[in-house]
C-alpha cells in the first residue's frame, strides 16, 4: 500500500544503487534487447520518445540511434542521483535532442512538457514494477502517448509459482521493503488501460506463453487505441 513515505523510500533506494545502474548496458544480451525494443515497437527516425524511469540513461544510446538527430528523447526518473548520471551522459555525448526530467511518474502534478498526447512511443525498462502505484504509472504512460502510440515494457513480473516460487516472493519482498514498490503483477494494469497488449519472446516475436522460469522477466508491447474516424 502506498503511504506518504513511499516515494521518499523509493528515492533513497534508487539513489543508493544509481552507481550500479549503468551496468545494465554491459549485461549479456544487451544488444539483443536493444534490437527487440526497437523492432517490436517499429521505432522510426524523427519520432518523439519517452524513457519512463530512465535511471542513469542506460537505454538512451540505442533509442537515439534509431530516432536520429531529427527525433526527440525525454528521460524521466524519480531519483536525483539517477538523473544526475543521465544528464552527465547526455552532456558527455553531446546529444542536443535528449533531455531529462526529475519527476515522479505516479504523481498527477507532472511538468507540462509531459502532457497528454506528446509521444510516439514510450519505453519502461524495469521501472513499472518499481513504482509504488502501478496504476498511476501505467495511466501516465498511456496518456502521454499519441493515438496509436506504443509502449514497450521489459520488467519483472511478480507472479509466484513454479520451482522459483520462493525466490519470486523474496524478490517481491525486497522491492516492497527497500524500494517502496507495490509488488503487484504489472500485466493486469497494462491490459486494463491499453487497447492491445502483446507478449514478446526472447526473439522479439509475439507469444502467448507466460514467463514461469527464474528470473521472472516479461517483455510486451502495449498499444494505445487510434482515434476513431
Amino acid at each position: 500500500m502506498r503511504t506518504p513515505d513511499t516515494p521518499t523510500k523509493g528515492v533513497r533506494y534508487w539513489n543508493r544503487v544509481s552507481g550500479a545502474h549503468s551496468a545494465m548496458e554491459r549485461m549479456p544480451g544487451a544488444s539483443g534487447m536493444h534490437r527487440i525494443m526497437r523492432t517490436a515497437t517499429d521505432l522510426r527516425t524523427a519520432e518523439t520518445v519517452l524513457d519512463l524511469g530512465c535511471g542513469a540513461g542506460s537505454f538512451f544510446r540505442p533509442l537515439r540511434e534509431t530516432i536520429g538527430d531529427e527525433g526527440h528523447l525525454v528521460g524521466v526518473d524519480i531519483a536525483p542521483a539517477m538523473i544526475a548520471r543521465a544528464e552527465a551522459r547526455v552532456a558527455r555525448e553531446g546529444w542536443a535532442n535528449v533531455e531529462t526530467r526529475l519527476a515522479d511518474a505516479t504523481d498527477p502534478n507532472l511538468p507540462p512538457e509531459l502532457g497528454s498526447g506528446r509521444f510516439d512511443a514510450a519505453f519502461a525498462m524495469y521501472s513499472i514494477s518499481a513504482m509504488p502505484d502501478i496504476a498511476a504509472g501505467v495511466a501516465l504512460a498511456h496518456d502521454v502517448l499519441r493515438p496509436g502510440g506504443r509502449l514497450f515494457v521489459a520488467d519483472v513480473r511478480f507472479v509466484p509459482g513454479g520451482r522459483a516460487v520462493w525466490l519470486i516472493r523474496l524478490l517481491r519482498g525486497v522491492y516492497r521493503r527497500w524500494a517502496g514498490a507495490s509488488g503487484d503483477d504489472i500485466v493486469p494494469y497494462l491490459r486494463d488501460r491499453f487497447d492491445t497488449v502483446t507478449m514478446i519472446d526472447g526473439n522479439g516475436a509475439p507469444t502467448e506463453r507466460q514467463p514461469t522460469h527464474w528470473p521472472p522477466l516479461v517483455m510486451l508491447v502495449a498499444t494505445k487505441a487510434s482515434e476513431q474516424a
